[in-house]
């Protein structure tokens, strides 16, 4: 069963191509599928993670992939619903890349 809820922390996705470096597509979601079979199933390896930052409440992931036409690129954050014992809180999440 999927469950879509609210993502307190606003994901920015930029994703950035190979083939072009002046071509940078932001896209933003609020929501997350909190889902442990979905989690397990998500592949990660059709993209590179370049960077990571946080600034108050938005997390911003950099991220690159082949191929020259991200208009097309679809991303969902994906939550394996275990909560960490840490201090901050943690959760393991993945990016589904579809390009």
């Amino acid at each position: 069963m999927n469950i879509r809820v609210p993502f307190f922390v606003l994901l920015n996705l930029i994703l950035i191509f190979s083939c072009d470096d002046n071509n940078v597509i932001v896209t933003k979601s609020e929501s997350v599928i909190i889902n442990a079979e979905i989690y397990q199933e998500t592949t990660t390896n059709n993209y590179t993670i370049k960077d990571i930052s946080m600034s108050e409440d938005i997390l911003t992931v950099i991220i690159e992939s082949s191929g020259c036409d991200g208009e097309t690129w679809e991303t969902t954050l994906i939550d394996s619903s275990a909560i960490l014992e840490s201090n901050p809180i943690q959760r393991n999440i993945k990016i589904l890349l579809n390009n």
